[in-house]
């Protein structure tokens, strides 16, 4: 951890860029801070507003768009939040099998898997923040959220990569 921030601390100052490093700790209640940390570590994050008000912060994981839903927030001030909720999904051609899904949950520790009415599969990872968790330790969330969206990328699509290369041996197959 400590070598990726000081490659990435190096990087911006030699492209001109002053870095501040973020707070030492973070949390769902302070979703400015949770923006930082992640642009500190190279993340494009963009906040904006969920359909109930609460915060939600966009941002890309190892090449898949991911949103982070805060929760635990008063419902009037739609402030206080105290968790947050990792998220991305994955658009396949044909419906996926509930099972196989499933299956992502049990394969990986954190993660959890659910079918959209289309029946792509998305993946959700919760942190608890409470008043405040290491920023390093949120940021090593993230990273392993990115790795896990690689992997699952990789189960989720393998019957349609399969198709599409048996297709492209056999356009290549001498006639």
């Amino acid at each position: 951890m400590k070598k990726a921030v000081i490659v990435a601390v190096l990087a911006m100052q030699a492209a001109g860029v002053q870095a501040a490093a973020p707070a030492a700790t973070v949390s769902a209640a302070d979703p400015g801070a949770i923006v930082e940390a992640l642009d500190f570590a190279g993340y494009k994050a963009t906040i904006a507003t969920d359909d109930l008000g609460d915060p939600m912060i966009s941002t890309e994981l190892n090449g898949w768009p991911t949103t982070i839903y805060f929760y635990g927030c008063d419902e009037t001030t739609h402030q206080g939040c105290d968790a947050l909720r990792l998220e991305a999904g994955f658009d396949r051609a044909k419906p996926w099998n509930g099972e196989e899904a499933m299956k992502i949950s049990e394969k990986f520790r954190f993660a959890a898997t659910y079918l959209d009415k289309d029946g792509d599969p998305w993946v959700a990872w919760d942190i608890l923040t409470g008043d405040g968790i290491p920023t390093k330790v949120f940021l090593r969330a993230m990273r392993e959220f990115g790795s896990t969206l690689e992997s699952v990328s990789e189960i989720a699509f393998a019957e349609e990569n399969a198709a599409e290369e048996s297709a492209v041996e056999e356009e290549a197959a001498p006639q």
